[in-house]
């Protein structure tokens, strides 16, 4: 998994994420929850552990590089992409100056809390 966060801070053998993004690995998050609450995470399984890559920038630039980079395992449709392209976020920039939600990314402002 890689998660992005605006900033991290380490305590110890915790790290606290602010606004924190999966970028790659949602869907085996989304997994792990689900079995979790539906007791059936296999305790054996679960010590196993995932390795999670924490990438700490508040920069939009650099987390859409991050993003394109750590989604080219498997071919990944461009259209899949858009979300990080400079127009999408100019448009979402624009439309947010007149008070309407532009959704780049599905969900994107419910995950946000907006």
């Amino acid at each position: 998994m890689t998660v992005i966060g605006d900033e991290l801070q380490k305590s110890g053998a915790s790290v606290v994420v602010d606004r924190p993004l999966i970028v790659n690995g949602l869907q085996t998050s989304h997994v792990i929850d689900l079995a979790a609450r539906q007791q059936k995470l296999v305790p054996e399984r679960a010590s196993d552990g995932i390795v999670v890559r924490i990438l700490e920038s508040d920069d939009e630039v650099a987390r859409d590089k991050i993003i394109a980079s750590t989604n080219n395992q498997t071919k990944v449709p461009s259209s899949a992409l858009y979300a990080s392209q400079p127009e999408q976020r100019e448009i979402e920039r624009f439309l947010a100056m007149h008070d309407w939600y532009y959704e780049r990314r599905k969900n994107l402002y419910r995950n946000r809390g907006s």
